[in-house]
Protein backbone atom coordinates (compact mmCIF):
# COMPACT_ATOMS: atom_id res chain seq x y z
CA UNK A 1 0.00 0.00 0.00
CA UNK A 2 1.11 3.43 -0.85
CA UNK A 3 2.06 6.17 1.82
CA UNK A 4 2.92 9.54 1.39
CA UNK A 5 5.09 11.00 3.96
CA UNK A 6 4.97 14.92 4.21
CA UNK A 7 8.52 16.02 5.31
CA UNK A 8 9.41 19.29 7.49
CA UNK A 9 8.43 18.89 10.57
CA UNK A 10 4.89 17.84 9.67
CA UNK A 11 5.22 14.19 10.74
CA UNK A 12 2.33 13.31 8.94
CA UNK A 13 2.04 9.87 6.73
CA UNK A 14 -1.29 9.17 4.23
CA UNK A 15 -1.98 6.10 4.26
CA UNK A 16 -5.69 5.54 2.83
CA UNK A 17 -5.86 5.46 -1.07
CA UNK A 18 -8.43 8.58 -1.37
CA UNK A 19 -6.06 10.67 0.70
CA UNK A 20 -2.79 9.66 -1.30
CA UNK A 21 -4.40 10.31 -4.90
CA UNK A 22 -5.67 13.45 -3.76
CA UNK A 23 -2.63 14.73 -2.00
CA UNK A 24 -0.83 13.43 -5.06
CA UNK A 25 -2.99 15.09 -7.41
CA UNK A 26 -2.71 18.17 -5.50
CA UNK A 27 0.81 18.14 -7.44
CA UNK A 28 0.85 17.14 -10.72
CA UNK A 29 1.33 13.27 -10.09
CA UNK A 30 -0.96 10.94 -11.29
CA UNK A 31 -1.95 7.72 -9.19
CA UNK A 32 -3.44 4.46 -9.67
CA UNK A 33 -3.94 0.84 -8.76
CA UNK A 34 -3.76 -1.98 -11.37
CA UNK A 35 -4.30 -5.91 -10.60
CA UNK A 36 -1.66 -7.79 -12.00
CA UNK A 37 -2.63 -10.93 -13.95
CA UNK A 38 -2.72 -13.85 -12.20
CA UNK A 39 -1.07 -15.47 -15.09
CA UNK A 40 2.04 -13.82 -15.02
CA UNK A 41 2.21 -13.41 -11.27
CA UNK A 42 5.03 -16.21 -10.35
CA UNK A 43 7.02 -14.15 -13.04
CA UNK A 44 6.64 -10.65 -11.33
CA UNK A 45 8.18 -12.46 -7.84
CA UNK A 46 10.78 -14.07 -9.70
CA UNK A 47 14.21 -12.92 -7.77
CA UNK A 48 15.27 -12.11 -11.97
CA UNK A 49 13.86 -12.43 -15.19
CA UNK A 50 15.66 -12.87 -18.69
CA UNK A 51 14.07 -10.65 -22.13
CA UNK A 52 11.67 -13.01 -22.67
CA UNK A 53 9.98 -13.27 -19.52
CA UNK A 54 10.25 -9.28 -19.43
CA UNK A 55 7.87 -9.76 -22.70
CA UNK A 56 5.67 -11.73 -21.39
CA UNK A 57 5.19 -9.03 -18.38
CA UNK A 58 4.96 -6.78 -20.91
CA UNK A 59 2.31 -8.51 -22.99
CA UNK A 60 0.32 -9.23 -19.61
CA UNK A 61 -0.38 -5.22 -19.73
CA UNK A 62 -0.73 -4.41 -23.59
CA UNK A 63 -4.26 -3.35 -22.87
CA UNK A 64 -3.10 -0.92 -20.50
CA UNK A 65 -0.50 0.33 -22.37
CA UNK A 66 -2.66 0.11 -25.83
CA UNK A 67 -4.81 2.79 -23.50
CA UNK A 68 -2.22 4.91 -22.13
CA UNK A 69 -1.15 5.36 -25.84
CA UNK A 70 -4.20 6.41 -27.29
CA UNK A 71 -5.33 8.65 -24.76
CA UNK A 72 -1.65 9.94 -23.09
CA UNK A 73 0.95 9.52 -26.03
CA UNK A 74 2.90 7.24 -24.11
CA UNK A 75 4.01 4.69 -27.56
CA UNK A 76 7.17 2.93 -25.69
CA UNK A 77 7.35 0.21 -22.77
CA UNK A 78 10.11 -1.78 -21.26
CA UNK A 79 10.91 -3.12 -18.17
CA UNK A 80 13.28 -2.67 -15.75
CA UNK A 81 14.51 -5.07 -12.77
CA UNK A 82 16.64 -4.22 -9.77
CA UNK A 83 17.67 -6.57 -7.27
CA UNK A 84 20.98 -6.44 -4.87
CA UNK A 85 22.73 -9.07 -6.90
CA UNK A 86 22.35 -7.21 -10.56
CA UNK A 87 25.98 -6.09 -11.20
CA UNK A 88 26.54 -2.25 -11.24
CA UNK A 89 23.46 -1.17 -8.85
CA UNK A 90 25.19 0.57 -6.59
CA UNK A 91 26.43 3.24 -9.45
CA UNK A 92 23.01 2.98 -11.34
CA UNK A 93 21.35 3.65 -7.67
CA UNK A 94 23.32 6.64 -7.02
CA UNK A 95 21.84 8.99 -9.83
CA UNK A 96 18.95 8.07 -8.83
CA UNK A 97 18.80 9.43 -5.37
CA UNK A 98 20.18 12.82 -6.43
CA UNK A 99 17.19 15.44 -7.00
CA UNK A 100 16.62 15.55 -10.39
CA UNK A 101 14.00 16.49 -13.29
CA UNK A 102 13.42 14.89 -16.79
CA UNK A 103 11.39 16.46 -19.70
CA UNK A 104 9.43 14.00 -20.32
CA UNK A 105 6.89 12.78 -17.81
CA UNK A 106 8.44 9.30 -15.67
CA UNK A 107 5.93 6.71 -15.58
CA UNK A 108 5.62 3.49 -13.64
CA UNK A 109 3.89 0.82 -12.92
CA UNK A 110 5.58 -1.74 -10.40
CA UNK A 111 4.78 -5.16 -10.80
CA UNK A 112 7.51 -6.03 -7.66
CA UNK A 113 9.47 -4.62 -4.76
CA UNK A 114 8.76 -1.32 -3.48
CA UNK A 115 11.01 2.12 -3.62
CA UNK A 116 10.39 5.50 -2.52
CA UNK A 117 10.27 8.77 -4.82
CA UNK A 118 10.99 12.02 -3.10
CA UNK A 119 9.53 15.02 -4.37
CA UNK A 120 10.13 19.06 -4.01
CA UNK A 121 6.16 20.70 -4.09
CA UNK A 122 5.55 24.18 -5.70
CA UNK A 123 6.01 25.32 -2.53
CA UNK A 124 9.21 24.06 -1.88
CA UNK A 125 8.08 21.51 0.36
CA UNK A 126 9.24 18.19 0.17
CA UNK A 127 7.39 14.98 0.27
CA UNK A 128 8.10 10.79 -0.28
CA UNK A 129 5.68 8.13 -1.58
CA UNK A 130 6.48 4.72 -1.12
CA UNK A 131 5.23 2.89 -4.04
CA UNK A 132 4.36 -1.13 -4.08
CA UNK A 133 3.35 -3.60 -6.35
CA UNK A 134 0.62 -2.86 -8.11
CA UNK A 135 0.78 0.94 -7.72
CA UNK A 136 1.26 3.23 -11.30
CA UNK A 137 2.59 6.58 -11.06
CA UNK A 138 3.05 9.42 -13.37
CA UNK A 139 5.83 11.65 -12.28
CA UNK A 140 4.84 15.34 -14.80
CA UNK A 141 7.55 16.32 -17.14
CA UNK A 142 10.22 19.05 -15.35
CA UNK A 143 9.03 18.40 -11.95
CA UNK A 144 12.11 17.74 -9.08
CA UNK A 145 11.76 14.24 -7.76
CA UNK A 146 14.69 11.67 -6.58
CA UNK A 147 14.25 7.47 -6.16
CA UNK A 148 15.45 5.11 -3.64
CA UNK A 149 14.97 1.65 -2.96
CA UNK A 150 14.09 0.18 0.12
CA UNK A 151 16.08 -2.25 2.13
CA UNK A 152 15.61 -5.25 0.14
CA UNK A 153 17.08 -3.15 -2.53
CA UNK A 154 14.14 -5.08 -5.08
CA UNK A 155 11.77 -3.35 -7.56
CA UNK A 156 10.20 -4.67 -10.68
CA UNK A 157 8.94 -1.65 -12.56
CA UNK A 158 7.60 -1.13 -15.98
CA UNK A 159 8.84 1.99 -17.88
CA UNK A 160 6.31 4.16 -19.95
CA UNK A 161 7.59 6.39 -22.25
CA UNK A 162 6.49 9.18 -25.05
CA UNK A 163 9.84 9.98 -26.03
CA UNK A 164 13.20 8.42 -24.22
CA UNK A 165 15.07 11.68 -25.51
CA UNK A 166 12.92 13.56 -22.81
CA UNK A 167 14.67 11.07 -20.24
CA UNK A 168 17.88 13.25 -19.78
CA UNK A 169 17.97 13.86 -16.19
CA UNK A 170 18.88 17.41 -14.93
CA UNK A 171 20.49 17.48 -11.67
CA UNK A 172 20.13 20.44 -8.92
CA UNK A 173 23.24 21.40 -6.97
CA UNK A 174 25.56 17.87 -7.84
CA UNK A 175 26.42 16.68 -11.16
CA UNK A 176 25.34 13.27 -11.34
CA UNK A 177 27.71 10.14 -10.48
CA UNK A 178 30.16 8.97 -12.33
Amino acid sequence: MATVQLLQGTGTTLTKDADVTAYLAGHGITFERWSIPESIQSLCTSPTLDDSQKSEVLAAFKPQLEKLATEQGYVSSDMVCLHPELPGLDDALANFDLEHFHTDDEVRFIVDGSGVFGFVGESGRRFLIEVHAGEYIVIPANAWHWFYLLENRTIKALRIFKDTSGWTPFYRGAEAAS
